[in-house]
């Protein structure tokens, strides 16, 4: 922590704390300043360590690294309208700032300790109070209960939001962040019908179970899972259903491999090329088919699949190959209800998501993810 005079912009340097700045890209190191004029805070600033300086590891891609570093970054104490605590590295020890002024949320990490991250916590809070400013929403720790203060729930539960806008405040509130691959927002798969000219959203055998994890939509892949678990004889290592996670880096750039910058970061995680052609995102039905049928993949959705149709498209003419029954690969290959437009996908994905048979069923699936069924004996007995 240092007190100093800016003398280019002619701001008092009123507090300071080492931080990361991090980006599904890159972490870059520097520091976060707050700036004073007239005895109050005005401005925050990230000032970015010289590239030199930097730790640069194998995640990080240097374009990206270096980006941040030749870009300043500075934002006035009054557009901040929330602060989230977050854990990076599974250690409570960052912050998330989102604005008011629609320019995306950042994410620090303070790596020293959690200590740290509740000093600069406390800082924002500070000066904002004495700003005369108020905070929509802040809070370091149980976030659950910031949920329930909130009423999200009840105005999700009377229809007030959308259940789009929903999942995504429970993503929020459950820590995840678009800044952060490891712990990105995660949406579930919805439909089960992938083959059909036609798509009936009136009918339930059109949608997944929603009471089930992706990997146990059908009782023969149930009944493996249930037989791995119970048969598990390891001493040191506890007994499992699923050997993988439902989200992780590597699912989110797979599925958004054909929009930048995710291409870049893809890449840049295969080594400077893109994965072999025959293990790239390539059919929605086949995905589907994988997830529910096999015992080591379990992915769930992300986002843009309610409202991005350009990740299903290679709109960039991206060389993605040839696989090994001689296809380009291409566009991703849609169901045949979407008549072959992304658009169109997008438009009925979402009207499944929204139908009201997801509404009265998606709560099951909020307690396998964010609620009571994510450990323990609820847990194995779902």
């Amino acid at each position: 922590v240092m007190v100093g005079e800016d003398e280019e912009e002619g701001e008092e340097v009123v507090w300071s704390a080492e931080c990361q700045r991090v980006t599904p890209a890159a972490v870059c190191a520097g520091t976060l300043e707050m700036r004073a004029a007239g005895g109050k805070v005005t401005e925050l600033s990230f000032r970015a360590a010289p590239l030199e300086e930097q730790n640069l590891s194998c995640r990080d891609h240097p374009g990206e690294l270096q980006a941040l570093v030749d870009r300043p970054l500075s934002f006035p104490l009054a557009s901040v309208f929330e602060v989230h605590a977050r854990r990076y590295l599974l250690r409570p020890t960052a912050l998330e700032l989102f604005f008011s002024d629609h320019r995306p949320p950042i994410l620090l990490n303070f790596p020293a300790d959690a200590k740290a991250a509740r000093l600069a916590y406390e800082k924002l809070l500070q000066a904002k109070r004495a700003a005369g400013g108020k905070m929509r929403l802040h809070y370091f720790s149980d976030p659950a209960r910031r949920l329930r203060q909130s009423k999200l729930t009840d105005d999700w539960v009377h229809r007030r939001i959308s259940n789009f806008d929903y999942l995504q405040a429970l993503n929020t509130f459950a820590g995840r962040s678009l800044n952060d691959l490891t712990q990105y927002p995660v949406f579930p798969w919805v439909l089960r019908d992938y083959t059909s000219p036609e798509l009936d959203l009136s009918d339930p055998a059109s949608f997944r179970d929603f009471a089930k994890p992706i990997g146990a939509q059908s009782a023969k892949q149930e009944a493996k899972f249930r037989e791995r678990y119970a048969s598990w004889c390891d001493p040191e290592t506890p007994a499992f259903h699923f050997g993988t996670h439902y989200s992780t880096p590597g699912y989110v750039l797979w599925y958004l491999t054909r929009i930048e910058p995710y291409t870049t970061w893809a890449v840049h995680l295969q080594g400077g090329r893109f994965d072999c052609p025959d293990r790239l995102f390539s059919s929605v039905g086949e995905c589907f088919q994988n997830c529910t049928t096999t015992m080591n993949d379990v992915k769930e959705l992300t986002p843009e699949w309610f409202y991005l149709p350009h990740f299903l498209r290679n709109d960039c003419a991206h060389d993605l190959g040839v696989d090994q029954k001689g296809r380009p690969v291409e566009n991703v290959a849609l169901p045949p209800w979407a008549n072959g437009s992304a658009e169109t996908f997008i438009r009925v994905h979402r009207d499944a998501l929204e139908s009201d048979f997801v509404s009265e069923h998606i709560h099951l699936w909020i307690d396998l993810i964010f609620g009571v069924k994510q450990r323990g004996t609820a847990a194995a007995d779902a």
